[in-house]
């Protein structure tokens, strides 16, 4: 879903090999419901991944972003990873930067 929207980023080194992610969503504020929004979780195919966007959900139920900055949307970098092999080098300060 996310990547559809075209506001995730990957990186990837001279052979095109990724190395590097920043999956990135809109979360926008729901005026008819006082709920979280919605998560994906009940379409996920993967039992992986459908814990980490429960535990996405979770934590956006326990802090209620909207009312605490008051606003109406914000960028969400859900996940952020680098390769092992080229941690330390910036590729993730750099996938943040050019999410915003």
């Amino acid at each position: 879903l996310c990547l559809l929207a075209g506001l995730s980023l990957a990186a990837v080194n001279e052979r095109q090999e990724i190395v590097g992610v920043c999956i990135n969503t809109i979360n926008y504020r729901r005026e008819s419901s006082t709920g979280p929004p919605e998560s994906g979780e009940d379409e996920c195919a993967h039992p992986k991944f459908k814990i980490i966007l429960k535990f996405l959900k979770w934590l956006d139920k326990k802090n209620d972003i909207f009312s605490k900055f008051n606003i109406n949307k914000y960028l969400d970098i859900s996940i952020l990873s680098t390769d092992s092999a080229y941690r330390g080098q910036g590729i993730a300060k750099k996938l943040v930067y050019e999410s915003m």
